[in-house]
């Protein structure tokens, strides 16, 4: 919960992320789903810097959230809690001086697919693979 100004975010996703595996112990449907800034709306219209360089979180386009939670939607039910956010995860676990071993992963999967031979991997995938692919990332 380290980082300013996001305290109230991270409670109020704590107790949804509770509430959803509460429904889901009920045999009941729900997601929570904690998404990244996004630009055009909100914050990013009043001065906010959130998604700049200067931060490990990027901004996201409405119609990347759009695209996003349709496809959430129109896929069977997934995990409980789901994060939509474009995102530098090594410098982030810098930023908040901590580390988080499920974001460790992440990071080192970030910086692999950084390396050079990356853009090889998608060769001769369909649209729908690669999104695939980095939806797994």
């Amino acid at each position: 919960i380290g980082l300013t100004r996001g305290v109230t975010y991270s409670a109020s996703n704590a107790y949804l992320d509770g509430l959803v595996l509460w429904r889901r112990a009920a045999q009941a449907a729900g997601t929570s789903i904690q998404w990244g800034p996004v630009s055009d709306v909100g914050m990013a219209t009043k001065g906010e810097q959130h998604g700049s360089s200067d931060f490990a979180l990027k901004l996201v386009s409405p119609k990347q959230v759009q695209a996003a939670f349709q496809r959430l939607l129109a896929s069977p039910p997934g995990p409980a809690s789901v994060l939509f956010a474009r995102a530098d995860w090594g410098r982030f676990l810098e930023q908040m001086g901590a580390e988080v071993p499920v974001l460790l992963d992440h990071a080192g999967k970030a910086e692999a697919a950084a390396g050079a031979g990356a853009l090889s991997a998608y060769s001769g995938m369909s649209a729908s693979q690669v999104q695939d692919k980095v939806t797994e990332l």
